[in-house]
């Protein structure tokens, strides 16, 4: 069924929560946790899951100035019942005028590894379900063989002399017209009986099973992690820039309150708002008039205020995740906004998502479906002044750092006194040479080229699709990894 992007999943039932999943941040990462895969994190180099052919390093340099790019987020995602281990890795350079080009500058990576101990207990599960729904079964054809049954003995003419069951307490009128002694012994009942609690207790082995195997496979993870396979490049991540410290991504679901409050109004309500404006109608009261007043102004996205409040349950979210679901647009403009919700509809706020024309999967040529979203907060919390390493002559000092959080400062009081004003100030920048230009250079000098300074992320939301068949190398034991595709959305 079609589906608008910010409708409640669990509309009309009694859950509390969506299908969303929320990441935010959950402080530094601590001990060697870093270099553990299974650790979902921001910000920070990437941790390699092991037994695994890494890609090289051309994979995660910006598509435009070259540079090697930081790593944004990395996810530890397996999907349910797969063999594999599994990673998202998404990658940005942090320089602007990169990011306002076409595609290039943000890029994830899905990588896979092949589980053998998990695939052992995956094994163990589905001869499980298999066994299940063949008592089931088993169970269904007993019912409806004993309904049958029932349903002949009704036929029999109850005046009739004949013994019915054979005598006892079910034969003659009482046995024909009320049916079975509700008290007699069944021989099918305390097999029916038997199978939820047989089932209950399955459930509750699984439950036990998956805690102790995902301690197990931590330590497994752990010890295996020198086991990483080569590509042509050796571990070029360490060498990698990166934002520093890394911080833990802490995952839960998103309240369900937060969806209702994003939803678009009724048209019934839209024309009651229309006719106020005309001077038709009763009075709307207060809360009712500051609810419609954003939809009379002209000019207003309003899929920026739908976007707005379905995050303000949580504005420190880093992620939004939910594979296969729908992505949240940050507003109604752009390449993005115009191919993920394509003009089929008389207004942007009423456009469903549709993911018709995300390019697909390069290696297996599958279709390609939502998988994770990066959220504006993740932009304020990855500053440029925390980006550590790098190339030769893009490196930023403790000095530099410091320049740009006084800068930081320095605007934030330029636009005091502009509020306070209540006009623009001229844009004057002064130099270490004391001249003062009207523009700040935004290009460093590295070797006999130019590139960009790194000025920060400037995009407000980057959704990445993968492969739907989540597919892999030739070999099925063997880990690999695959390219996606990313759409970005800027603050027009």
């Amino acid at each position: 069924m079609p589906q608008d992007y910010d409708s409640d999943s669990d509309s009309g039932s009694d859950v509390s929560v969506t299908e969303v999943q929320l990441g935010v941040g959950d402080g530094p990462l601590e001990g060697d946790d870093e270099l553990n895969p299974l650790v979902s994190r921001m910000g920070g180099r990437a941790a390699w899951l092991p037994k695994t052919k890494l890609p090289p390093s051309k994979e995660t340099t910006c598509q435009h100035c070259e540079q090697p790019m930081e790593l944004l987020v990395q996810i530890f995602a397996p999907l349910t019942d797969s063999v594999y281990d599994r990673i998202l890795l998404v990658w940005g350079c942090a320089r602007s005028v990169c990011q306002r080009k076409k595609n290039g500058s943000v890029k994830a990576i899905r990588m896979l590894s092949y589980n053998e101990r998990w695939a052992a207990k995956v094994a163990k599960k589905l001869e499980r379900k298999a066994a299940k729904e063949a008592r089931l079964k088993a169970q269904q054809e007993a019912r409806l063989a004993k309904e049958q049954e029932a349903q002949e003995k009704k036929k029999v003419n109850p005046f009739s002399s004949a013994p019915l069951n054979g005598g006892g307490a079910g034969a003659g009128l009482g046995g024909a017209l009320f049916g079975d002694n509700p008290f007699s012994s069944d021989e099918a009942k305390p097999e029916e009986e038997q199978g939820p609690q047989q089932e209950e207790d399955e459930s509750d082995e699984d439950e036990e099973e998956d805690e102790e195997a995902q301690m197990v496979e931590e330590l497994a993870v752990k010890a295996s992690l020198k086991e990483t396979i080569r590509g042509d490049d050796e571990d070029w991540a360490q060498e990698w820039p990166a934002y520093r410290p890394p911080q833990y991504i802490n995952t839960y679901p998103e309240p369900s309150s937060s969806a209702r409050a994003a939803q678009a109004p009724s048209k019934k309500d839209a024309q009651r708002a229309s006719k106020l404006v005309e001077g038709e109608g009763t009075a709307m009261k207060g809360w009712e008039q500051e609810k419609y007043e954003s939809m009379m102004i002209e000019g207003v996205d309003d899929v920026f205020e739908r976007f707005v409040k379905r995050v303000s349950n949580d504005g420190t979210q880093v992620v939004r995740y939910e594979f296969g679901g729908h992505p949240l647009p940050f507003n109604g403009q752009g390449e993005s906004y115009d191919m993920l919700w394509p003009h089929d509809a008389p207004s942007s706020s009423s456009r469903r998502f549709s993911d018709a024309k995300v390019p697909r999967c390069e290696a297996c040529g599958g279709p390609r479906v939502f998988e994770l979203q990066l959220m504006p907060n993740l932009v304020n919390v990855l500053r440029p002044s925390l980006i550590n390493g790098g190339h030769a002559g893009d490196e930023q000092s403790q000095e530099a750092q410091t320049k740009d959080d006084a800068a930081s400062r320095e605007a934030a009081r330029k636009r005091e006194i502009e509020e306070a004003l209540g006009r623009k100030l001229p844009q004057q920048t002064q130099s270490e040479d004391g001249v003062v230009r009207t523009k700040p250079s935004t290009v460093d000098e590295v070797g006999e080229g130019k590139i960009p300074k790194r000025t920060g992320l400037s995009w407000s939301t980057a959704m990445v699709f993968v492969c739907r068949e989540d597919c892999h190398g030739d070999d099925d034991k063997v880990g690999s990894w695959r390219t996606e595709w990313v759409a970005v959305q800027f603050e027009e």
